[in-house]
């Protein structure tokens, strides 16, 4: 009978199925038949909902590598890409491949491994040692003086010590982490701080230099990821500096570079435990040139004018030199050597081509783009491939804008529309907010967020063939939070929402030395608020503009100085009358005759009426909502997102960290040795002394100065997700509310910050309700937070307290007092501040492991009759973990059975962890332990099932070696109650490749396999015959028939007749689309037949008749 299935692909919704299948039964070997495949269908988009960012990506494919691995490629967007000073990749602004994996590091001051001494580091005045060289993991150990010695040359100078451990990041197929490297007497350890995966990371390293040459990642399966190919960068800083009269300097290369240093490994093979090579990863180098985004410090004099301002030009011009420059701006010229995929090459013959062209844009007459994507079969002729089309906007930032898939002569198109994406601007760009993110509206300041310009160069739409499509309205984040403290009015009274009208008032203020009268300004505010004062110096020859300030009172103790030359000052004040004035800083001015004119500036807001808005906006994009449409714009299904506490004038959000270190601002007073006499008949000698500097120093660092939360600056604490007419579901999570990482008092040194966030974004409570707003289940979870030490570090920092540090360059110049930087002062007078301990903050801290697990969980679902009145069914689950690979070792389910409580119990144990030993043989140990050797270590091994204190039923797992460093399941016995135990299933015989061959069940039965394409496929099954009967029947060794495959199927055939009792049946493949014929025991054939895109078209029967046949229809088909 024929079957004829005409598929819409805009309706078409296929759904996967993948049944657990119990360990005591017979594993499902042979893949289904095959069924329709779809493109591109109306499936949910994830969304994290604690952070509001959406699993927003392109599958392209998804490759078998072993039974229970797979590689997936995708591409995924996120919306950190739209920052100002972000360059995109390859694939275009927001996008990323997914492919393989990486481990990559963060260089914290120097490279771990640098030392000079064995090159790796260039300077014409400097040496660097980093922590792998410098004894930083000895410091414990050494005498005073050695510790002084290390202080001195951690702090800076001629050698320089690094003291901080460089972070490495991890990720391989859904398993991601962190660790640091520790130096063990001669031996490199890697030791995590975040690795909930338990994957095993093994160095291989030169004992020399410590530079590492090869990672090895080892998941809990056994399979081993080699990254042995590397990326290195060249970095060198450049500075420009602005002394504290005004002179400013031309940007200068710095005084050193690092050579090529290794900044990430990329992924080159993936094996099994027993080193078969499922996958090759092969890549091509792509020179990538850029500047970082600038950093800024400012350093205003609060005291000192006098000193360093002295009226004798040679003792003036010396102590400028030698105070902190007003402004100290800084970036890097970065070099990358990267590595872009070229190739990955399978073990079925199958690969994987990546093209690209050379240039990018938004890079320096460097890097690349991906062009396409080649899928090549056994044969190594084209399957299909992507093309990938771009755009460059006016600002030079790269976007994606259509995903082709070709296969023959047919192409379908995935196209991507973007909010104004030709305004967003580029690197380089002051029109960003503290977050880095556009601001378009010239009423924003840089402390503000444009709620309209954040989301410019979003993406709003995808298109897929069929013509349906999902759309994405993004906008800004919000919190109400400073960790556990909620935002004042003083502070959300800055969010543009509640301004009614933005004042700009302008005072222009003189001094004439003729006639020295100062005028006052008035004028009042409204309410509280930070206003912003900024002047400007138009006359000002001689640069006595440093003398004056203009101060801001309210004749209530509130007073507030700037410098007449500050530019742009941000203060907080009260409600009420304030005069505005300009007034002399010292108490004498140089000898002069000149005038200084400045014009000051005032912005202050008038606030609007009614209910003010609770939250600012910042921190990035959130999906609002997620629209899905049919080919002829049709809504098929509507997501909505809010984030607020049930009222829309408040948010849950929270940031870890408060708003005021934004930009991090504070006083710090310096003891400085400066000139205060010059003798030029003594040969232009100084007389100095040591003088009190104080400054405000302000860091404006292109950094954000808050901790991450699951990777973005906001979580959320509570957010409502609810679809057009079925109803809405409530989250409620931990956050910084819970668990701010900050004490209260933050700031000056700026210490580092234990990183917490592994207490964060857990689900506390999921509520659900109909669209009659009625409760239909509540699920509410209690957690347990546990954290493990990892490795002592410190953190070095200089106190200031020494006004002698700058005569020296070396730590034996310094002990013998003799400087050696060039002394002007005469007599010699300068000295040292003894050890070093007092004048340079030292600060132990500890990394640490931290992990969460869910202990107990409560279900209670909700039922109405027909009056609605509202019945409850509650479950309970307590959980219990085993200490070394973190998997459920013990689940309790507590249920009611004709009104009593009744509690089912699981016990599961594995081979780490502690185990009933007693059940198992000592040989069976023995591969117990090669497991752990393996880092197979959540296999289960034995498990039991309890009614209340009853015994139910038990399922041993029995492990064996039957190729050297491959582990694999032996025997199933499961046993019910106290009665013996008995096999249930026994796995014969497995091939090199860990494929079983011959399995039997507890009847007694025995199915055998045989495999082909390279082991990657079973062409087929025989059922009642073993392996060594089947090898009889064809006159062959058990070594020659382990080693058949697909050019083998003719004489496998013939077992049908030689074997007359056995059942076979037979495959044929291709590797890229699937089974192309199957002969079933009775030898009867069905073959099945596909289109250019590797989908289903026919099957048909042994005789060549139409089974069934499928039409994929396209809009306007």
């Amino acid at each position: 009978m024929k079957i004829k299935k005409i598929i819409p692909l805009f309706l078409l919704t296929l759904v996967s199925l993948s049944p657990l299948l119990s360990q005591t039964d017979l594993p499902n070997v042979i893949p289904p038949s095959p069924t329709v495949s779809s493109l591109m269908r109306f499936e949910e988009v994830p969304v994290d909902y604690y952070t509001g960012v959406p699993d927003i990506s392109i599958p392209l494919m998804s490759k078998q590598l072993n039974g229970d691995l797979q590689l997936p490629l995708s591409l995924r967007y996120n919306t950190m890409g739209l920052r100002v000073d972000e360059r995109s990749g390859w694939t275009g602004t927001g996008w990323a491949l997914d492919a393989g994996g990486t481990i990559s590091r963060t260089v914290m001051d120097f490279p771990d491994e640098i030392n000079f001494d064995l090159g790796g580091f260039t300077s014409s005045n400097q040496k660097a040692y980093g922590v792998l060289h410098n004894g930083f993991f000895n410091y414990d150990t050494m005498t005073l003086a050695e510790k002084s010695e290390f202080l001195y040359k951690a702090r800076g100078g001629y050698e320089k010590y690094d003291n901080e451990l460089d972070v490495y990041q991890f990720s391989i197929l859904g398993a991601s982490g962190r660790f640091v490297i520790v130096k063990d007497g001669i031996s490199l350890v890697p030791k995590f701080l975040s690795n909930t995966s338990k994957v095993r990371i093994e160095l291989t390293y030169d004992f020399n230099t410590f530079i590492i040459d090869k990672f090895v990642v080892i998941d809990t399966r056994g399979y081993k990821f080699h990254f042995e190919v590397f990326e290195q960068t060249t970095t060198e800083p450049i500075t420009m500096v602005t002394l504290q009269d005004g002179t400013v300097s031309a940007p200068s290369l710095g005084s050193y570079t690092y050579s090529k240093f290794r900044s990430a490994w990329k992924m080159t093979k993936i094996t099994s435990s027993n080193n078969i090579t499922l996958a090759n990863f092969s890549y091509q180098d792509v020179d990538e040139n850029f500047l970082t985004p600038i950093n800024q410090t400012e350093n205003k004099l609060l005291s000192g004018h006098q000193a360093v301002f002295h009226p004798v030009q040679q003792v003036r011009g010396y102590n400028i030199g030698v105070v902190k420059p007003k402004y100290v701006s800084s970036q890097s010229s970065v070099s990358i050597d990267t590595k872009k995929l070229s190739n990955i090459s399978f073990k079925d013959q199958t690969s994987i081509l990546f093209n690209i062209s050379n240039g990018h844009p938004e890079l320096s007459s460097s890097g690349a783009k991906l062009n396409s994507l080649i899928i090549k079969d056994h044969n190594n002729l084209e399957s299909k491939r992507f093309s990938f089309y771009y755009s460059t906007n006016q600002y030079n930032r790269l976007f994606l804008d259509k995903v082709s898939e070709t296969a023959g002569t047919t192409t379908l198109d995935y196209t991507l529309e973007y909010n104004s994406k030709s305004n967003l601007e580029g690197f380089g760009s002051s029109n960003k907010d503290y977050w880095g993110y556009l601001i378009l509206n010239q009423g924003i300041t840089y402390d503000q967020t444009d709620k309209t310009g954040i989301k410019t160069g979003a993406l709003t739409k995808i298109t897929f063939p069929t013509g349906g499509s999902k759309e994405f309205d993004f906008e800004s984040n919000t919190f109400g939070y400073e960790g556990s403290n909620k935002l004042d009015e003083g502070q959300y009274i800055a969010n543009p929402d509640n301004t009614a009208n933005i004042n700009n008032d302008s005072f222009t203020f003189s001094y004439d030395p003729s006639n020295p009268i100062f005028p006052t300004s008035f004028l009042s505010f409204d309410h509280d608020q930070t206003i912003n004062l900024s002047s400007f110096v138009s006359n000002d020859a001689t640069g006595i503009a440093n003398y004056f300030r203009i101060t801001l009172t309210n004749g209530s103790g509130f007073s507030q100085e700037i410098k007449l030359t500050d530019q742009n000052v941000d203060i907080p004040v009260l409600a009420g009358n304030y005069s505005l004035s300009m007034s002399i800083t010292e108490p004498f001015i140089p000898n002069t005759n000149d005038t200084v004119t400045a014009q000051v500036s005032l912005r202050y807001r008038d606030l609007n009426s009614g209910p003010l808005k609770e939250f600012l906006y910042g921190g990035g994009l959130r999906i609002k909502q997620v629209l899905f449409k049919d080919f002829d714009g049709s809504l098929q299904r509507s997501m909505d997102y809010t984030y607020d506490e049930g009222n829309s004038n408040t948010s849950s959000g929270a940031i870890d960290g408060f708003l005021k270190n934004k930009v991090r601002i504070y006083q710090k007073a310096y003891p400085t040795y400066l000139a205060i006499q010059y003798d030029g008949s003594l040969g232009g000698n100084y007389i100095g002394n040591t003088i009190g500097i104080t400054y405000e120093i302000i860091d404006r660092s292109n950094a954000v100065h808050l901790q991450a939360t699951k990777g973005q600056y906001i979580g959320y604490k509570t957010v409502t997700m609810s679809e057009f007419n079925k109803g809405k579901t409530v989250f409620t999570y931990t956050s910084p509310q819970d668990f701010p990482s900050y004490p209260p008092n933050y700031g000056w040194p700026f210490l580092p910050i234990d990183d917490i966030d592994y207490k964060r974004g857990n689900i506390l409570k999921t509520e659900v309700y109909d669209n009659t707003a009625r409760m239909l289940s509540q699920n509410t979870n209690n957690y347990q937070y546990i954290e493990s030490d990892v490795v002592a570090s410190k953190t070095l920092y200089d106190i200031g307290d020494c006004p002698w540090s700058r005569f020296y360059r070396s730590y034996t110049q310094y002990v013998a007092k003799v400087s050696d930087t060039g002394d002007p002062f005469s007599p010699i007078v300068i000295n040292n501040c003894g050890t070093l301990d007092s004048n340079i903050g030292f600060n132990p801290h500890t990394y640490t492991n931290g992990r969460v697990e869910l202990m107990s969980t409560t279900q209670k679902s909700y039922f109405y009759d027909e009056l609605g009145n509202q019945s409850v069914v509650e479950k309970r689950q307590e959980l219990d973990y085993n200490p070394e690979n973190f998997q459920q070792s013990v689940v309790r389910s507590f249920h009611k059975e004709n009104g009593l409580d009744v509690l089912y119990k699981t016990e599961l144990f594995y081979p780490v962890g502690g185990y009933p030993t007693s059940e198992f043989s000592s040989s069976e140990q023995q591969h117990i332990t090669k497991m752990q050797s393996l880092n197979m270590i959540n296999s289960p091994l034995y498990t039991k099932s309890y009614r209340n204190t009853t015994l139910l039923s038990s399922v041993q797992n029995i492990y064996s070696e039957p190729v050297s460093n491959m582990i694999k399941l032996s025997t199933v016995k499961t046993k019910k109650r106290n009665d013996a135990a008995e096999d249930r299933v026994v796995y014969h015989e497995y091939d090199s490749h860990g494929n079983p061959l011959e399995i039997s069940k507890k009847d007694g039965s025995h199915v055998s396999y045989v495999w082909g394409h390279n082991k990657t496929l079973p062409i087929a099954k025989i059922e009642n015959a073993s392996y060594q009967e089947i090898a009889t029947a064809l006159g062959v060794s058990l070594n020659t028939l382990k080693g058949y495959n697909e050019t083998n199927l003719s004489t496998i055939n013939t077992l049908r007749n030689s074997l007359p009792k056995a059942m076979i049946s037979t495959y044929v493949y291709d590797p890229i689309k699937g089974i192309v014929s199957s002969t079933d025991n009775r030898g009867y054939t069905m073959t099945y037949s596909y289109d250019d895109f590797n989908r289903l078209k026919e099957v048909r029967d042994a005789n060549n008749k139409l089974v069934t046949d499928y039409e994929y229809h396209y809009k306007n088909e």
